[in-house]
């Protein structure tokens, strides 16, 4: 722990973040990405719009090239309630992922983390 001598306080401090990838062609990587963090089981979020729109099938087609096994949980919805969140706790832990992949915007995004928790 580096400190100042002087005083006894902290003086040096380590911040850790989660990479962010973004812009276009961005999501072409995702199962290189994936493949990299040998990830071997994905859980992939999404919510039925964007199921439809062809975005997540595109997104799990990527990841599945790698050889990475993909199930598809497209119970999110725009307000998610204790019992949407509670259904994707099961059926993550069923799953027995090791991995969390979520396309949509923040409602998609917000139950992966609840499994997690």
């Amino acid at each position: 722990m580096g400190t100042n001598r002087g005083n006894g306080h902290e003086t040096i401090f380590t911040m850790e973040a989660t990479p962010v990838k973004y812009g276009p062609g961005s999501s072409e990587e995702v199962g290189w990405e994936l493949k990299r963090m040998r990830v071997g089981r994905v859980m992939l979020v999404s919510d039925p719009g964007v199921v439809a729109s062809g975005i997540t099938p595109r997104i799990r087609e990527l990841i599945e090239a790698e050889g990475i096994e993909v199930e598809l949980w497209d119970g999110s919805r725009v307000e998610p309630t204790a019992d949407s969140f509670q259904a994707a706790a099961d059926f993550a832990r069923e799953g027995n992922f090791d991995g969390f992949v979520a396309v949509g915007a923040a409602p998609a995004s917000t139950p992966p983390k609840s499994p997690t928790s």
